[in-house]
């Protein structure tokens, strides 16, 4: 392997670019492969980041440019097959959260996985926020007794997250992120009891993703948690609230044109202090994950599909707690 990886990515979205800003930093990439259903797209992509050969087709661009690294950036319902095609060619790869719109492709994937000793990360970015060591040394002493997360905003414009079938709704595809960081910090979780409520979108007579949805859950240390998230507010609030015996911290994600922001602020009684993230998660995502690759090591990666996989299971157990299709 080269010290710089051949790069290869499938999907031309906005998640795309925040992956690509991210490795540009880096600088430890160089792009050799765009893959998209839109030809124009794919080439207007490797155009911008530098280059690279275009392609409508994951097989081929991955036969054609043999890349060391891919970055799967796809829609939930066309990932899947993006991760078997890698996997069936030992090619690393970095796949968007979540890991599939349907729970059956996710578990095929993770099937596909078991028994490989090959470096797979999942882009649970919030897993890269730099403040995280000084959040497990305040847990260590003050453990969470409750979790209060909330998404709430408006509907995302790509057309595939209006549609249950090709985004898994919003608690899979974008609450998703809750989940996973309280597991992270809290950890394993189980579904208490969830609701969720559907209805007319007169913008999008199309959608059929609920209006709202909420959840409680049980740590298994005992804490409470509860989830809520909507896609018809005016504008975001994003956070997940940790509250313990005399403390509380608060993880916000500010979103931005450019891309998302993060602060922690917390509260010991005395005042609160509120700390900025110095670094981009997804350039400390990218990093762990090209670092796993160079070390051939599954395990440093921030996710590993396995972990992924657990979140994905908490998800969709809310979802099917509240009796609803996403």
């Amino acid at each position: 392997m080269t010290s710089r990886l051949r790069l290869a990515l499938v999907g031309t979205g906005w998640i795309t670019g925040l992956h690509l800003r991210a490795l540009d930093r880096l600088d430890r990439t160089t792009l050799v492969g765009v893959a998209s259903r839109s030809a124009d797209r794919a080439a207007a992509t490797a155009a911008r980041w530098g280059g690279g050969s275009s392609f409508d087709d994951v097989g081929r661009m991955l036969d054609e440019t043999r890349p060391d690294v891919l970055f799967v950036c796809q829609p939930p319902h066309l990932a899947a097959a993006a991760c078997e095609s890698a996997i069936e060619r030992g090619i690393p790869f970095l796949t968007e959260k979540p890991l599939a719109a349907t729970a059956a492709d996710a578990e095929r994937v993770g099937a596909m996985l078991d028994g490989r000793d090959l470096v797979v990360a999942v882009g649970y970015n919030w897993r890269g926020l730099d403040f995280l060591p000084l959040l497990r040394e305040q847990f260590a002493a003050r453990p969470p007794l409750l979790v209060n997360a909330r998404w709430s905003g408006g509907m995302p414009p790509p057309p595939w997250w209006r549609h249950v079938r090709e985004s898994g709704g919003q608690v899979v595809e974008q609450a998703t992120h809750l989940y996973d960081i309280a597991r992270h910090l809290v950890g394993e979780a189980s579904v208490v009891a969830a609701a969720s409520a559907g209805g007319p979108r007169p913008r999008h007579p199309d959608a059929d993703v609920d209006l709202v949805a909420g959840a409680i859950v049980r740590f298994d240390g005992g804490a409470v948690g509860t989830f809520s998230n909507t896609s018809i507010a005016p504008s975001d609030e994003i956070d997940i609230e940790f509250v313990s015996d005399g403390g509380r911290a608060t993880i916000a994600m500010h979103p931005g044109a450019d891309g998302p922001a993060w602060t922690l602020t917390l509260d010991d009684g005395r005042g609160e202090r509120t700390i900025e993230t110095r670094r981009d998660s997804y350039e400390v995502q990218a990093e762990a994950f090209l670092d796993a690759v160079v070390a051939g090591d599954p395990r440093r990666v921030l996710s590993t599909y396995g972990d992924a996989l657990v979140t994905d299971r908490l998800t969709r157990a809310v979802v099917a707690a509240a009796g609803s299709a996403g």
